[in-house]
């Protein structure tokens, strides 16, 4: 029976690939990005065919000489295997989107783009998901601010989305840590 490795090792794609085997999990870091999506369809014809892309997701490494990296985790169904593959890239590169080989990329793909500002080129739908229109930044970088600068809700008097500058006023509350349990008279 081929192993993931021996697959990869026989395929065009070994230069462009590091495999790494650790706690029964392959991984496999490709670094053309702007071919990716000829990568996995490779991996979906092949002997081992990675018929189903469960989920892809953007991390952010800021210490990092490439800090983003967009991982794709893939099932095999006949043969019961996983495979993850990381493309890593600069703030400026940009991904080739999988859409037209694994359906559920699309939803996957908006979502990265969303979180963290991961492009991807060719792709049918590249809107926002999860933030709204006007918001500006990429809120799970780690560079990102930890409050925003103005705050959404939504106002039943007036039946409209209201848009206000943010306040946090428990910054400058005084808090007394003294515990009544340890004792102090």
């Amino acid at each position: 029976m081929l192993t993931i490795q021996q697959i990869i090792q026989e395929s065009p794609f070994i230069g462009e690939c590091k495999i790494i085997e650790k706690y029964n999990e392959v991984t496999v870091y490709y670094n053309n990005p702007n071919k990716i999506h000829i990568f996995l369809e490779f991996l979906k014809n092949s002997n081992i065919p990675f018929q189903m892309l469960i989920d892809v997701c953007g991390v952010h490494y800021p210490a990092n000489q490439k800090p983003l990296e967009v991982v794709y985790h893939l099932l095999s169904l006949t043969k019961n295997q996983r495979l993850r593959v990381i493309v890593q890239l600069n703030e400026d590169e940009e991904v080739h989107t999988v859409e037209g080989i694994y359906d559920s990329a699309c939803w996957f793909e908006r979502e990265t783009y969303d979180m963290y500002g991961i492009i991807f080129t060719n792709s049918k739908d590249m809107r926002r998901i999860l933030t709204d229109y006007n918001f500006q930044g990429f809120p799970l970088r780690k560079d990102f601010p930890l409050t925003g600068h103005i705050e959404l809700r939504y106002n039943p008097m007036t039946s409209e989305i209201v848009y206000e500058p943010v306040s946090l006023t428990q910054d400058y509350r005084d808090f007394d840590f003294r515990s009544n349990w340890s004792g102090q008279k």
